[in-house]
């Protein structure tokens, strides 16, 4: 039985789009309409090399015709260089398949970030640190701007997996929280910004990625939870999306839950747990794709990736990712369509998936933009929501602290933090490359520090507790650098990083209370 989404893919849609779709029938006949190879194709998303519109790409859209292509850092130059490789891009595959792409990116925040700006999207955790939904709403929506004036129309985001931010799994700062109530909040406000901008947003990675150590790009991690747990905790974000009435797609993951499906197949290519779980329990209709099967977290014993394309899409998926050479998708897509001629996949399969492709394709495609990159992007307020994001950050974690009047000694192995920082207040700083005493600081009042990685989480450590009692920490980087949070006089986990991260820490840190009603940080520092 068709859900909510389904129903809401079809009101969403406009009388005709320009590429030929009119609702129900439109779309079923140009399922009919399409030759075997071509119905095929569309179920798969593909990786290139280059930042241009090379031959590679073009004859990887003419012979293969993939329903979705991904752009990784590899591909992105400048942002007028991804722009016209989009544009290009499209149109050839409008040519080829009279289908549009969805073009794909990882635009998630924090390190895992493929198109730079300056600030760029904090992560996810410091998002859920406002504690302020409709500005983690504006994040999705100034971002999903920006991605749409690149002729971007999917971002395999947000991550709503629940991860510990002290346990050192694979997602880090990646995941908004550890309590789900959280992630619910935060992934579905982060979801509709997106929406809002015309985006279709991924979340990822499903069942839930969270708490394993073993990252699934080099093997397959195992999972040990019962299908109650993972119920009540690690599929409640997708229930909330869902819920919301949010239009999204799903990314399943490599990870292998042997408590629940015995044959220890990794998520990705689980009839029970994307058929039965996914599809019949929750009802989901949306989009499900799979991450890289030529990832080591989906060797399935050593099957090729054609194989493993068949298993993929006969467990329900609609997009199967192959991100690396052309050889290697080509026989992927071959063997999904010996799988097809065999009768291993019915044509009743394989049209299902194209039906819930074209739907939202016919909802997320846009034209080709006319106007200018930078008349594009001038009225977005990328700068001016990010900045908000940090001032929200340190307000709601230092609310009573000031230092005001202090003899401050500042500490980074960041010359931008230490610069900025001094734009904003006077203080003593100090570069920690070659740090070697804490002896000469025993007599400061109280001490910055900003912890930015391992290197200086180690020299953080290295402070006796007299010390340690008067250091306020920024950490700009995963919490699970930072031990013993009680031994220091004050914590701030910003958790991103920013090119004017100490203007906003001294601003915060030794303001007055007349400042704090009155100042702004320094300008942004180049």
């Amino acid at each position: 039985m068709k859900n909510i989404f389904f129903v809401l893919s079809i009101l969403l849609l406009s009388p005709s789009s320009s590429f030929g779709f009119d609702r129900d029938k439109s779309i079923e006949k140009l399922i009919q309409e399409m030759p075997l190879e071509k119905k095929v194709g569309q179920l798969f998303i593909f990786g290139f090399t280059g930042s241009q519109f090379n031959q590679s790409l073009k004859r990887q859209l003419e012979n293969l015709y993939p329903g979705a292509i991904i752009i990784f850092g590899r591909n992105i130059k400048t942002l007028v260089q991804v722009r016209d490789l989009n544009i290009k891009a499209q149109s050839q595959s409008l040519k080829n398949s009279k289908v549009p792409l969805l073009i794909a990116v990882d635009q998630e925040g924090g390190r895992v970030i493929r198109i730079k700006t300056s600030p760029s999207l904090p992560s996810a955790r410091t998002l859920a640190l406002t504690d302020n939904a409709p500005l983690v709403q504006d994040a999705g929506f100034v971002t999903g701007q920006l991605m749409t004036a690149l002729g971007f129309n999917m971002n395999l985001a947000p991550v709503v997996d629940i991860s510990n931010a002290n346990f050192s799994d694979f997602l880090g700062n990646r995941s908004f929280s550890d309590q789900k109530e959280i992630v619910n909040q935060m992934s579905t406000a982060f979801s509709k910004g997106l929406i809002d901008a015309g985006i279709l947003p991924t979340a990822k990675h499903f069942p839930g990625h969270g708490g394993v150590k073993t990252d699934s790009h080099l093997k397959t991690p195992y999972k040990q939870v019962t299908l109650t747990e993972l119920l009540f905790n690690d599929i409640a974000p997708y229930k909330e999306m869902q819920n919301n009435r949010i239009p999204f797609a799903i990314m399943a993951s490599h990870i292998s839950y042997p408590l629940i499906d015995p044959s220890r197949t990794p998520a990705s290519f689980s009839p029970l747990l994307l058929k039965n779980v996914l599809r019949s329990g929750l009802g989901f209709d949306g989009i499900l794709m799979t991450d890289d099967i030529q990832m080591g977290g989906a060797k399935l014993s050593q099957l090729s990736v054609g194989e493993r394309a068949v298993k993929a899409i006969l467990a329900g998926n609609d997009l199967v990712m192959v991100g690396w050479n052309y050889r290697v998708q080509k026989q992927a897509v071959s063997a999904v369509i010996k799988a097809v001629k065999d009768g291993r996949i019915s044509q009743q399969r394989l049209n299902e998936s194209l039906e819930r492709l074209l739907r939202f394709k016919a909802q997320f495609y846009k034209k080709t933009p006319t106007t200018s990159l930078r008349r594009s992007i001038a009225n977005i307020p990328l700068k001016q929501t990010y900045d908000k994001i940090f001032h929200e950050v340190f307000a709601n974690q230092a609310p009573e602290l000031s230092l005001a009047n202090q003899n401050i000694d500042v500490f980074s192995y960041s010359w931008r933090f230490l610069t900025s920082y001094k734009k904003q207040q006077k203080s003593n700083l100090h570069h920690l490359k070659g740090f070697r005493d804490w002896k000469p600081y025993a007599k400061s009042d109280a001490i910055i520090y900003h912890l930015s990685g391992p290197v200086t989480a180690k020299i953080l450590r290295s402070a006796p507790a007299s010390i340690k009692k008067k250091i306020v920490v920024v950490n700009s980087s995963n919490q699970i650098f930072l031990k013993h949070e009680e031994a220091y006089r004050k914590v701030i986990n910003v958790h991103s990083h920013h090119p004017r991260l100490g203007s906003f820490a001294g601003f915060h840190l030794q303001k007055t209370k007349t400042e704090e009603s009155t100042r702004k940080p320094a300008k942004t520092v180049n």
